[in-house]
């Protein structure tokens, strides 16, 4: 049986970022000029809607009924709201699978440099299909799971209650803690047979999905610890950086605060050209640490197809 080094595969983001530390800080960039700033630019084109909002609702304090030029402007922003998530949420796969890829080319293609080792091309298209197709496949698997649970404790209450109210609220809620974790169970093995479809079909330059079951047969524990061990990584490099950031409020509360204070009562534009510094060095430093936390969430699963792809063609021959 293929096999791959669990504590290996989940540290492996270190080694990517320490054998192309200027790349890495290169996708920080291109997060903040691609995503940030075009979802600022997003978020800044309904704040006239959200101010009209506020204005209206503001001069007719006290009534109850709702005003139809306010309702009017709720609907218009929804409705820009609804155009701009989707717009962001299909341009952000594209960028998530352009980084993906950047990071899956450093494990798997390292002599494939370029810039930064991204590219826009068909690999990258084929890994954005993947990532659209599985969040909608795991969207529509938990909404039959979670409908699987609620008639089985609908049941559960139903039968129960034959007995007495109380034991039918005990049989539903006992049931539905019990199929829960059942279902949570499956929907995560499922998901973790195909969690080699990204790189896979990455290295294979073509869409793959269920192609991935194979290879990861009688692999679902050890990808379990190690997307365990990479969330307590992950937890632990979030603490240092809170704690940073803990550190820094508590140095300048002393003039932040007054600031706040001041804000209070003023209106939405003034709280913008006030705060809109302060989010700006919240958006580069994240962007930043963006490039980083890429390296590390995307190396483990190249480093695990990397690994068991080797050890199943060395047992095939």
């Amino acid at each position: 049986m293929a096999r791959f080094s669990v504590s290996g595969a989940a540290t492996s983001g270190f080694g990517v970022i320490g054998r192309e530390p200027v790349a890495v800080l290169t996708w920080g960039v291109l997060i903040l000029l691609v995503v940030v700033l075009p979802y600022v630019g997003m978020f800044w084109a309904v704040v006239p809607d959200f101010v009209a909002i506020f204005k209206t609702a503001a001069s007719s304090p006290g009534t109850h009924d709702p005003d139809p030029e306010m309702m009017s402007r709720i609907m218009q922003m929804q409705s820009k709201m609804m155009l701009l998530n989707l717009v962001y949420w299909l341009g952000g796969t594209l960028m998530k699978a352009v980084l993906a890829a950047a990071v899956f080319r450093i494990v798997l293609e390292p002599d494939q440099k370029g810039f930064a080792f991204l590219r826009l091309g068909a690999q990258e298209l084929w890994l954005a299909l993947v990532f659209l197709v599985i969040g909608v496949l795991a969207y529509l698997v938990c909404l039959v799971a979670m409908l699987a649970v609620g008639i089985l404790a609908g049941l559960a209450y139903v039968f129960g209650a034959m007995a007495s109210p109380e034991a039918g609220v005990a049989s539903c809620i006992l049931v539905a803690v019990l199929a829960g974790l059942v279902a949570t169970g499956a929907v995560v093995w499922a998901m973790l047979r195909l969690s080699m479809a990204g790189p896979m079909s990455f290295s294979e330059r073509k869409f793959l999905l269920f192609e991935a079951w194979p290879l990861t047969r009688g692999q679902a524990w050890p990808l379990l610890g190690m997307v365990l061990l990479l969330g307590l990584i992950v937890i632990a490099l979030e603490t240092v950086v809170y704690g940073v950031a803990g550190v820094g409020f508590l140095a300048f509360g002393s003039q932040l605060i007054p600031m706040f204070q001041g804000l209070a009562n003023q209106p939405p534009q003034a709280w913008m050209r006030a705060l809109w510094p302060f989010a700006a060095g919240v958006a580069v430093v994240g962007s930043l640490l963006a490039g980083p936390a890429m390296a590390l969430i995307f190396a483990p699963w190249a480093t695990a197809y990397r690994d068991l792809r080797a050890s199943a063609q060395a047992e095939a021959a």
